[in-house]
């Protein structure tokens, strides 16, 4: 196993575009086996000197639904959050990884962004000497696996990885792989081998990719000469593989079902052999599970066929369920079932489901520097599920807002040099105690054409795929809108100028309503915001908070806000004079979605005395996240995380919080559920 240093590489400029075009069409055949009721999807790539790069979506019954074409043309892989992840050594180019970012709502003619694009996809290139093939993810540790043919490895990336990346590890295999398939649960990988063998490795990632714990499946059918594609059904400890056999032919392809694949070793008789010529195998190049259905890519005679009920269904010469004339096909993905939803982590709102949460802290002044920080729930330090040290990073910027995606990357805003950026940092939220953020695993967006000076709050909307900004400069107050998957310097796919600063944003995906919160006391409001992108340049509401019907008097300074759907309610911080360290307030706004102008309170925490903090210890709040019940304050110049507990009912006054800690220089507070972080 060979760590590699970061490897330097140059951001491709993508010049395709996505293509409609009428397709061929799909057969169902007699088979005596019924597919039954199959939901999902099939994208299959196309990988001929006509149509290298070309993607075809499929039902899963091998209907067209559309087509796009990318920079890419060998093995496919879908994320949970619908992200499509593609190795190619297109047009004779270095070997390559493209991300193309919300692929699946994308290919249907998203009005954002067309495919590919070099403002939303990620794409940077490998080493020379590599030739990718097939690849597999592991997507709560947050790696792409990759089938280097030509340098007989697995190579490792970060799946946060961007132009200035290298591979995490290099994985030496006894023979040239064209595909593997990651057990993430058991921690185990499965690598089809040109000479016919599987390696299996146990503990792959635990091991930090060590062959130590592998071993080698032979099949004991001497005609079993040239594995290719590989897939795992977990539910059944079954491995369904395909062997081209003789590439130069057109009839001799197989499929192999083997059973207790987990515990196999040495030569082993295959459960099930699928050959024949009803069969329409000569070189399946790539397969695919969905279920117990095993989708194949048939490249000599340009077919994506469907075998049903793999484990338990009959073997031999038998004709497919489905097949679908496709031309070249290459490689497979399936659609995965389960997509981003409406609520993203930021909007949690039910306290059982939070395990923890995030503190960035600005200047870093915790042990060993760190400048983010995790705690439990009652405020005692986490640590890490996997080496139980504290759950601490470092990334050495000036770091203002974090926000997590619901894979556990961390996305901070941060200035420096009179520039802003974002850092993408890898699966901040469960891997990296005591970590240090790097070129290795995660990437940055920075640069002049961002147009990020000085960049606060930030939200996602993840059934987007995309990252809402709050960029403060007074040169340039805005909203900017970028793909979670950009990189570099990259121009914001929407830039919304603003007449006043704004500090912090709250995107409700449901409504597609943003919600602002400006420096001068005022609350900004854009309907149909993402739908209307770049012409929604004038806030169609603005939300005055009042008191006894008198608008807040200056100083007020808003910073956090969130929105609280399932209530209708805004919650808001106000740090009064940032130059006060003992003005600061919190408030409360029902009926937020049809909130005008001067809208009175519902509560407010504010001791009434602006030279002294008081019980709230309210002085600069410039961040809060909340749970559905307790709301969390990081407040800066009195130095404390703090937790209001049942916020909705405290009433309004000098309350006091539930609970506090000392701590030096919070900036921002984000929540982390429990089915994130493992909990």
């Amino acid at each position: 196993m060979k760590i590699k240093p970061s490897l330097f590489v140059t951001l491709l400029t993508l010049t395709c575009i996505a293509v409609l075009a009428s397709c061929g069409g799909a057969n169902e055949t007699n088979n005596s086996v019924a597919i039954g009721s199959l939901n999902g999807e099939v994208f299959v790539m196309q990988n001929t000197l006509d149509n290298a790069g070309t993607v075809r979506r499929l039902t899963a019954r091998l209907n067209d639904i559309d087509r796009f074409t990318v920079a890419a043309n060998r093995g496919m892989a879908f994320d949970s959050l619908g992200n499509l992840y593609i190795a190619g050594d297109y047009n004779g180019a270095p070997s390559s990884l493209q991300v193309i970012a919300n692929a699946v709502r994308r290919a249907r003619g998203n009005s954002l962004y067309r495919i590919p694009n070099r403002h939303v996809d990620r794409h940077f290139t490998a080493a020379v000497w590599a030739s990718f093939r097939g690849l597999s993810l592991a997507e709560a540790a947050g790696y792409i696996f990759v089938a280097n043919s030509l340098g007989n490895t697995i190579e490792v990336f970060s799946t946060a990885a961007g132009s200035a990346s290298g591979a995490v590890a290099s994985f030496a295999t006894p023979a040239s792989p064209r595909d593997l398939s990651y057990d993430e649960l058991a921690d185990r990988a499965f690598i089809a081998l040109t000479d016919g063998r599987i390696m299996v490795v146990d503990a792959f990632v635990a091991g930090h990719f060590s062959s130590s714990a592998s071993r080698l499946i032979r099949l004991r059918s001497t005609a079993a000469t040239n594995l290719r594609g590989i897939a795992y059904l977990p539910a059944k400890d079954t491995l369904v593989v395909s062997d081209i056999a003789h590439p130069d032919r057109a009839d001799d392809g197989k499929l192999y079902v083997i059973e207790n694949a987990s515990r196999a070793n040495g030569e082993v008789q295959a459960a099930k052999v699928i050959a024949g010529p009803s069969t329409l195998l000569g070189n399946p190049l790539d397969l695919q599970l969905l279920g117990e259905t095993v989708y194949v890519a048939e490249n000599s005679n340009n077919k994506v066929l469907a075998f049903s009920n793999i484990v338990e269904g009959e073997g031999g010469n038998i004709v497919a369920s489905f097949s679908a004339d496709v031309v070249g096909p290459e490689s497979l993905a399936i659609v995965p079932r389960i997509l981003p939803r409406v609520t993203d982590i930021s909007d949690i709102e039910n306290p059982a489901a939070v395990a923890a949460l995030a503190l960035s802290l600005n200047p870093a002044v915790a042990a060993g520097n760190s400048d983010i920080v995790q705690f439990n729930t009652d405020f005692t330090y986490r640590r890490s599920a996997r080496s139980q040290l504290p759950a601490q990073l470092i990334t050495r910027k000036t770091i203002e807002s974090i926000k997590y995606n619901s894979l556990g990357d961390a996305y901070v805003t941060f200035a420096e040099n009179g520039f802003g950026g974002i850092y993408i940092i890898n699966r901040a939220a469960t891997h990296r105690a005591l970590h240090q953020a790097d070129t290795v695993l995660d990437r940055i967006i920075q640069g002049p054409a961002t147009g990020l000076i000085s960049p606060k709050g930030l939200d996602f909307s993840e059934l987007h795929g995309l990252l809402i900004v709050a960029e403060n400069a007074t040169a340039d107050p805005s909203i900017k809108v970028f793909s979670a998957q950009s990189e570099g310097n990259v121009a914001p796919l929407i830039n919304t100028p603003l007449p006043i600063s704004p500090w912090d944003v709250d995107y409700e995906s449901s409504t597609d309503t943003l919600f602002i919160a400006a420096t001068d006391g005022n609350v900004l409001v854009f309907d149909n915001y993402l739908k209307r992108g770049n012409e929604a340049v004038f806030a169609d509401r603005v939300i005055r908070p009042t008191i006894d019907g008198q608008i807040i008097p200056a100083p007020s300074n808003l910073h956090g806000i969130v929105y609280v759907a399932g209530i209708d309610m805004l919650l808001l911080s106000d740090v009064g004079s940032p130059e006060n360290p003992s003005d600061g307030k919190l408030y409360g706004i029902k009926n937020a979605a049809r909130a005008l102008g001067g809208t009175e309170l519902a509560f407010y925490i504010d001791n009434g005395d602006n030279t002294a903090a008081g019980n709230t210890l309210l002085g600069n709040p410039v961040d809060i996240a909340f749970d559905g019940q307790h709301l969390y304050v990081a407040e800066k110049s009195q130095s404390y995380l703090l937790r209001f507990d049942n916020i909705l009912q405290a009433g309004s006054g000098d309350i006091s919080p539930s609970q506090g800690i000392p701590q030096i220089g919070p900036e921002s507070v984000a929540l982390l559920p429990r089915i994130l972080v493992g909990e």
